[in-house]
């Protein structure tokens, strides 16, 4: 396949990732995969995609019924790097300061055969990622999806394909092609317009009505009604980068405490200064899926770019931010206990 310069991750991220060179560690059985990784504020990081005894892997992948190691290495890096993208700041950093990230056969078989993402999801994917097309070329690009999108999102080329054609359907694409594992569609006026509208097509984005009423089925939730709704009307109206940051910066707070809730109502007694332990806190008890961590991450990423690079952010980019965060906030309330 044809590598991109720019990825879409499934929480709605977007990174340039770049691949700078690999060798072999002076010291270990492994190899070493070097990224630039650059987010749309321009905070750019290298990460360290390290292939921990590659004998041992190329063993796992073709007991587990996948190609040898030589055939995957170029998907596997780089759905390390992608996936990666949204935790940066939680990962570990090799003797040289880069991010590091270490697979051996387990996490190589988990990169390859990732969850697959809801249909919703894979919609939206599809649109964020020919909406970032667009905004770097015109209407008229045809926006290639190939293998490596159907292993970051889970899909089969029969899932990609049906929410391709739905979407068709619908008036946000045509279908150019699709043929075995590629697809090629092209943008039409009303994607682009609904992606910096919505952050997505408005079918597949949650409405302040649909997100209230999940909010209120939650009890845990309650305290926060108030806040979340006052929030979401303004989210709702808002047209410029301003009201967007202003919106963002007030609901990430709040979508924090819930988070500490949560953890301290499934018994954990550790107290988080800030989101980040939060979050690797849910990792190691097992709460909550890889989608569900990857929002929370990008949430937290998100804070810092807009903290460091806010004048430069776009505004698409602040728009998939604020829905993330609130699209998380039911997601947290079912996994409360129930009395």
């Amino acid at each position: 396949m044809a590598f991109k310069d720019f990825y879409v991750t499934p929480s709605g991220s977007t990174a340039q990732v770049t691949f700078l060179g690999a060798d072999k560690h002076p010291d270990r059985d492994a190899e070493r995969h070097i990224f630039s990784l650059m987010s749309p504020a321009g905070n750019t990081e290298k990460l360290n995609v390290s292939l921990v005894a590659p004998v041992l892997i190329n063993a796992t992948l073709q007991q587990n019924g996948l190609p040898p190691l030589a055939q995957v290495k170029t998907n596997l890096t780089h759905l390390a790097a992608v996936t990666s993208f949204d935790r940066l700041g939680l990962l570990p950093t090799d003797q040289e300061g880069r991010r590091l990230v270490e697979i051996e056969g387990s996490e190589a078989v988990a990169l390859l055969r990732r969850p697959r993402l809801s249909d919703r999801e894979i919609r939206r994917f599809i649109a964020r990622r020919i909406y970032q097309v667009y905004s770097r070329s015109t209407l008229e690009q045809i926006v290639s999806f190939d293998s490596f999108d159907l292993q970051l999102t889970g899909a089969s080329p029969t899932d990609m394909l049906r929410n391709a054609q739905l979407l068709a359907a619908e008036g946000y694409l045509s279908i150019k092609r699709a043929d075995g594992n590629d697809l090629e569609l092209k943008a039409t006026a009303r994607l682009v317009r609904e992606v910096e509208r919505y952050g997505a097509a408005k079918e597949d984005v949650v409405t302040e009505r649909d997100h209230l009423q999940a909010v209120a089925a939650y009890p845990n939730l309650r305290k926060y009604q108030e806040p979340l709704q006052l929030e979401y009307q303004r989210y709702a109206v808002a047209l410029t980068d301003t009201e967007l940051e202003s919106v963002f910066k007030a609901i990430a707070p709040i979508l924090e405490a819930i988070v500490k809730d949560l953890l301290r109502a499934l018994g954990s007694t550790q107290q988080h200064a800030t989101l980040g332990p939060a979050i690797a806190d849910l990792q190691i008890r097992g709460i909550g899926g890889i989608a569900l961590l990857s929002q929370l991450n990008h949430v937290l990423r998100f804070g810092r770019d807009l903290s460091l690079h806010g004048a430069s952010i776009p505004t698409t980019v602040l728009r998939i931010a604020c829905e993330n965060a609130f699209e998380l906030v039911p997601q947290l309330g079912a996994l409360f206990p129930r009395d």
